[in-house]
């Protein structure tokens, strides 16, 4: 009888282990699963209960049916990945929709991927994440609902383009810094980020353009560029904002100009400016 017992449980403990594999190609992917040749996404994985899929190689898209459609879901655990790409340059991810995992996407110690066209929602921490990466590009996403829409550090050649990032529970754009004697650009361009719980965006980037975002009904401040210096700030609109329009804290060597700031509690600060900083051209009140 103990004999048996002991077969059951063991048979019990075999059915919940998740055994990853390969997939890609024309091998459907499992939860876990790493990825080693492109692959056209048409179905659905459901409750993944560790990473969703693993980037496994150079030169991979994962294209997804329609992002309506085609969706890899969570289970909101601590330590897990809807996307996870640890290393390998040229993925793209195009029209997925990734939600319910603690952090949608992760990108580290990766050169030129794309994020396109996605749905990226429900994540206990962060939809995107990248860090210590170069040229990668952020395009036309819905970013919602997530502890923070994204984040990046110690990455160069960032391009932020054409997103909607908004219902998120802390910053829109966050917690941006840079390494040591990184020169590289970043560009938040053409974004509409707005009713997000904590500022629109909050940067310590150097080298910064921000230009034609619309950045309004946030909990804090708009944007909110900390220690950055040679960052150009223009032609945003941005109103209603808990606190400043556009917050200028400790940058240098700046140009905040052609920007609409209305109906925030202060339009423009510049608060202890490192180096000569221009605003002209500015319609702004509180």
């Amino acid at each position: 009888m103990k004999k048996l017992i002991l077969i059951l449980i063991l048979a019990l403990i075999n059915l919940t282990i998740v055994y990853a594999a390969d997939c890609g190609g024309y091998d459907l992917c499992e939860c876990g699963d790493t990825l080693v040749e492109s692959h056209y996404f048409y179905y659905s994985l459901d409750d993944c209960p560790g990473h969703g899929i693993i980037i496994g190689a150079d030169d991979l898209t994962l294209e997804c049916y329609q992002a309506s459609f085609s969706y890899i879901d969570g289970d909101q655990t601590t330590s897990n990945y809807g996307i996870y790409n640890s290393g390998y340059d040229n993925f793209q991810l195009i029209n997925c929709t990734i939600k319910e995992f603690n952090r949608g996407v992760l990108i580290e110690n990766a050169e030129n991927n794309i994020i396109r066209n996605n749905v990226i929602e429900d994540s206990t921490n962060s939809g995107i994440r990248i860090r210590y990466s170069d040229e990668i590009f952020i395009e036309e996403n819905l970013l919602t609902n997530n502890g923070l829409g994204m984040t990046y550090w110690g990455t160069g050649g960032m391009n932020i383009l054409d997103n909607e990032i908004s219902y998120n529970g802390d910053q829109g754009i966050g917690n941006g810094w840079d390494d040591e004697n990184d020169f590289s650009y970043k560009t938040i361009n053409g974004n509409n980020i707005h009713h997000n719980t904590g500022a629109g965006i909050s940067t310590g980037s150097d080298n910064l353009t921000v230009i034609g975002n619309h950045i309004h009904n946030n909990g804090a401040s708009g944007l909110n560029p900390i220690y950055s210096v040679n960052i150009l700030v223009e032609n945003n609109i941005v109103h209603d904002n808990g606190y400043t329009g556009i917050n200028a804290n400790s940058i240098g060597e700046g140009i905040i100009s052609g920007n609409e700031v209305y109906e925030n509690d202060i339009g423009i600060l510049l608060n202890e400016p490192l180096l000569p900083v221009q605003v002209d051209n500015n319609n702004w009140n509180y």
